[in-house]
């Protein structure tokens, strides 16, 4: 992972902040057989990932993968769930945990992937998490602000939402979004509309493109926070 050093100061990292990252492949080396592979699971000590596919991660430690992950080792199907699965199937390749920070992702993963979720480390820099702002608003930022920073002449203008979508909440106003985080709770408000307000200026520079980006987000949003105008905000 030799792209993390020159990630980290194309995006700003505090150079002192730890960066943990476990790149997990489908197998590794079984370390009872010789010569045979092993699925890493939850429960397997983070030390038996081979040393290139972990950042941060000392050979002397031997906590189980998902407790390096911060996730709740008392259950017995995390702790034997498979670590790469979970990171193809159920984050859509990697994840940075806030909880942990801790970033893990699945091998064989694009640069945008690991790029894209570093962005989310300076995000937390930042203050903002997803425990603490809107997940819409904190991804189309991270991508405006991060990601397109990898290739800035091929930049990404959606995070997840289908062309259906943004058909279906085309006549929805920016103010839409605006009035549902003026109603989220304090703290939640104050991270979510500090964000929103950078997407709005930085899209409005951008000419037919800013316009286009800020209509899939408009969409996702709607659709994330169940918004079917016009109605009461469902404020979480």
């Amino acid at each position: 992972m030799e792209q993390v050093a020159d990630y980290r100061q194309r995006m700003g990292i505090d150079p002192n902040r730890q960066v943990p990252i476990l790149r997990i492949p489908p197998t590794i080396p079984d370390p009872n057989n010789p010569g045979g592979t092993m699925v890493p699971r939850m429960s397997t000590p983070v030390n038996q990932l081979p040393p290139e596919h972990r950042v941060g991660i000392a050979d002397t430690d031997t906590r189980p993968i998902g407790e390096v992950l911060g996730l709740p080792m008392d259950d017995p199907e995390t702790a034997n769930s498979s670590v790469y699965q979970q990171a193809t199937e159920g984050v859509g390749g990697g994840a940075y945990l806030p909880q942990s920070e801790v970033l893990f992702l699945a091998e064989g993963q694009p640069p945008q992937t690991l790029f894209h979720e570093m962005g989310h480390i300076r995000q937390h820099q930042d203050g903002h998490t997803n425990a603490n702002t809107e997940i819409t608003v904190l991804e189309y930022h991270n991508v405006l602000n991060n990601e397109n920073r990898l290739d800035p002449d091929n930049p990404r203008e959606r995070y997840t939402v289908q062309d259906s979508m943004v058909r279906r909440f085309a006549n929805v106003p920016w103010e839409t979004v605006e009035q549902h985080v003026n109603n989220l709770p304090p703290e939640r408000r104050e991270h979510t509309a500090q964000l929103l307000n950078e997407i709005r200026q930085q899209t409005e520079g951008m000419g037919e493109q800013g316009e286009r980006i800020r209509r899939n987000f408009i969409a996702e949003y709607c659709e994330r926070n169940n918004i079917r105008p016009p109605s009461k905000w469902n404020v979480r």
